[in-house]
Parts: structure tokens; sequence; C-alpha cells
């Protein structure tokens, strides 16, 4: 057995490297290593691209050759960028969940703010998620997503109208919007799992595509909607990872034509841009970074865009899975780590034992410990506030509150529970500060109920193990 100061340092240096690990783990994870691919698509009056990508703006011609592109250092607009949509004179408009203005931006890289919500009676976006144009009223339309309501503005940028504004009215999460010939609008309804189309003056109509249970299986989490200058309408759907979907045709009615043939693995798809003669799809999946090319028969043609664009492309990708090694590096040494860190509380107390009694059998040890020090505690008063510090410390760092009580099955639980709480609640707060896509709360309450159901259990057994109190 080896000495207690050889395990203490031991239990040390594993402490150290599970810091390092959580630490890699949580920047690898982070916004500053945040690596996004396509995520908005637009074809302004000239018939170019314009593509939005791990935070760079690119200009394509029609056929996909990259004409310029623009950083985040480059274009006087906060980030991150979200919304794209075609505008006159070969312009395109572009929104920011940074400053929740909209900015109208030129090829040549000159931006003009043209929506500042915060100056009308709009009230402050909370996320401009997507935007559209019509070219015959000159309307400009926004989706503001977090707080379910669609807005509609003047070119001077003066508020016309709005729609929704609670999450339980016509419009929850509404996202991308996709303009039609006649003037009415396509939104992306993706907590109410359907595609809607409204009127010129946003007055809501019959859904466009409603999930179809039977049809549609895989996915119904609207994303992505468009309609072709030829009248071919298509909506995507993702699954309930909000990771992966599927794209489908529909008629003027809403009955579902085709699924489209998609390659694997299932891409996700963040944006459609539906021309006269074909589809684009922008996948923005860890295994994608790719423009997908359909016709609109609709058959697969290839990916968009020359040898140029898919070189930024495929660098991006790589750089996103590098992170994403890290981050399961990250892990995994966390994982081993704590193991580590268990087993050498395991030897430490063993090694302790036998000190205290001068060696000798290992269970003799063992007993005269206990007899030593008497668990469970002598009164449940005292179990109750050792359970109630086994939980904030649980709770701030996993699982070593009942390290501490040296209970070595509440501890693993802790550890398990504590991670998957602190996890999700730094998400919802990541979520919070940033204003990004919205985090199942499923996810946080589940891992609240096994840290609560944990401790529960704790106070059961301190109960049944706790001698009558001193008379």
């Amino acid at each position: 057995m080896a000495k207690p100061a050889t395990i203490k340092a031991a239990v040390a240096v594993l402490f150290v490297v599970l810091l390092a690990a959580v630490g890699l783990t949580v920047w690898s994870g982070s916004e500053k290593t945040q690596i996004l691919g396509p995520t908005h698509l637009a074809q302004d009056s000239e018939g170019r691209v314009w593509v939005i990508a791990n935070s760079t703006l690119y200009l394509l011609d029609a056929e996909g050759a990259l004409l310029r592109r623009w950083t985040r250092g480059q274009l006087p607009i906060p980030p991150d960028w979200s919304g794209l949509a075609a505008y006159d004179q070969g312009r395109v408009l572009m929104g920011s969940l940074g400053s929740s203005k909209v900015y109208r931006v030129d090829d040549q890289g000159r931006v003009e703010t043209i929506i500042d919500p915060a100056a009308t009676s709009a009230g402050r976006f909370f996320s401009v998620y997507s935007l559209a144009w019509d070219p015959v009223s000159g309307r400009i339309l926004v989706s503001d997503t977090s707080n379910h309501r669609l807005l509609a503005f003047d070119a001077s940028g003066s508020l016309l109208s709005q729609a929704g504004g609670s999450q339980g009215g016509p419009y929850n999460y509404p996202n991308a919007l996709g303009m039609a010939p006649d003037g009415r609008l396509f939104v992306a309804n993706t907590n109410h799992h359907r595609v809607d189309w409204l009127s010129p003056a946003l007055s809501p109509g019959e859904p466009l595509a409603l999930h179809d249970r039977g049809r549609m299986r895989c996915c119904s989490w609207s994303m992505a909607a468009a309609v072709a200058p030829g009248g071919q309408r298509y909506a995507s759907f993702l699954d309930n990872g909000m990771s992966a979907g599927q794209v489908y045709q529909f008629d003027s009615e809403g009955v579902m034509l085709y699924e489209l043939s998609l390659p694997n693995p299932r891409p996700w798809v963040t944006s459609l841009l539906a021309r006269r003669s074909d589809l684009l799809l922008a996948d923005t999946s860890a295994e994608g970074f790719r423009i997908h090319h359909f016709n609109h028969t609709p058959r697969l043609l290839g990916e968009f865009g020359d040898a140029a664009f898919r070189q930024q492309m495929g660098q991006a990708r790589e750089q996103r899975q590098s992170y994403a090694r890290l981050q399961k590096l990250g892990q995994g040494l966390a994982l081993l780590s704590g193991v580590g860190l268990l087993l050498g509380a395991l030897l430490l107390r063993r090694a302790e034992a036998m000190a205290a009694t001068g060696g000798g059998d290992d269970n003799d040890a063992m007993q005269r410990t206990q007899a030593i020090e008497p668990y469970p505690p002598r009164r449940f008063e005292d179990g109750l506030a050792a359970n109630r510090q086994a939980l904030m410390l649980g709770l701030l760092f996993p699982g070593l509150g009942q390290f501490r009580q040296r209970r070595l099955t509440p501890g693993i639980a802790f550890l398990v529970a504590g991670l998957g709480f602190g996890w999700n609640g730094f998400m919802v707060l990541y979520t919070v500060l940033t204003r990004t896509a919205e985090v199942d709360p499923k996810l946080l309450y589940g891992s609240l109920m096994v840290v609560i159901l944990v401790w529960v259990a704790s106070l059961v057994d301190t109960a049944r193990n706790a001698p009558a109190a001193d008379a």
C-alpha cells in the first residue's frame, strides 16, 4: 500500500488535470471557437448569390464563382450576423444580433444602418433571424424570432405593421421568411411545427405546410422556407436534436410532393434559396459546410460554389472538427481524471486507516477507523446539515460535498448529476447573455430533478441509519 503522502500527491495531480480538462472542454465549446458553415443565403437583383458563413460575408456570381468576401473585422456590423435578404441595385440587407439593427450592404462593402427598432415604436429586437424584401411595395420584413413576432418597415425604417408578440400567439419562434411573387410572405413557424403564409398586410392565412406525422416522420421543427419564381415551394424541417433534417417540396395547397434525396449524413439545413431553375440548400452541420445544389425535379446536381469557395468552406470545416476533437479530448480527460480521483479517495482512505492503526489487516483497520470516526452521523440534524453542505458543494463543484463526507456512491451520483446540471445551466446562461437559439429546458429540468432525487435519497439514507438522539 502506497503512503498517504504519495496518494495525496497523485490526487493533487489528478485534480489539476481535471481542472485543465474542464477548462479545455469549456473553451473548445465556447463562442470564441464557434465555427459555423453557411447559415444564410440570398440572391440580389443582379442574380449574384450572397452567403453568410463562419462570420464572413461571401459574394458569388450566379454560377458559384467567388467574387469577394468580407470578414467580421472588415464590415462595421456587430456580431453575430443574422438575416440576409436581397435588396435593390444589387445590394442586400443584413441583420445583427449584437446591435439588433438591420443594415444595407453593397458589393463594395459599404454599410448603412437602415432600421433601428429602438428608435421606433417597435422596441428593441431580441433576435433578427431572418429578413425579406418586397420589391413591389418596398417593405422590409423582419422575423424577431425570440419575441415571437413579425414586423414590416418601409424603406426609411419606419414601422408599418407587426403581428404576433407572444409565445402563445400565432407565431412561436418564427424563423425563415420567404417572399412569394404575389407579395405573400412564407414563414417557418418553428415551434408550431408548420410553415405559414401571410398576406402583404401580415394577416395570417392558412398554413402552407403542416408537419405530416405519417409522411414526415423524422423531423417536425420547421426551419427554412422558400418559394421559387416559378411557384415551387420548399420547406426544411429539423429533427428533435436540431442537428439534422429534411427538405420537402409542396404544392400550392401545402400537400407534400417530394422529399428531397439529401446526401448522408443528413445536413442541417438552415437556409433555402429557391431560384428560377434551381434550389440551393445551406448545410451548416459539422460534416457539411456546403451549399447543396438541386434542380426543381428535384434532383441533386452537386455542390454549389467554385474551388476557391469550397476551399474556404473546407478550411472552416476542418477548424470546427479540430475544436470538436479538442472538446472530446477534454471530456475524456475529465472522465478519466474523475475516475482516478474516486480511486485515489478510496486508496487514501485505506492508507490513512492503516497508518492510524500502525498497519495490519485492512479489514481490521477499516473497522477501527469506523469505530474512531463513526458513520452515519450521531444525529439526524447533523446528517441534514452535512447533506445541505454536500448539495451546495455538489452544485458548485459536483460530488465534492459527498466525497468530503467519505460517501462514495452518492458522490458519484452527484458528480454525474452535477455535471449535467452545471453544463445545462451554463448553456441557459449563455443563451440569455448572447441571445442565441434557445436551449431545450427539458435538459436543465431533467438534470435538476436528478440532483434533487439524489439529495432526497441521501437524506433518507441518513435518516435510516442515524440512531435516536440522546435523551
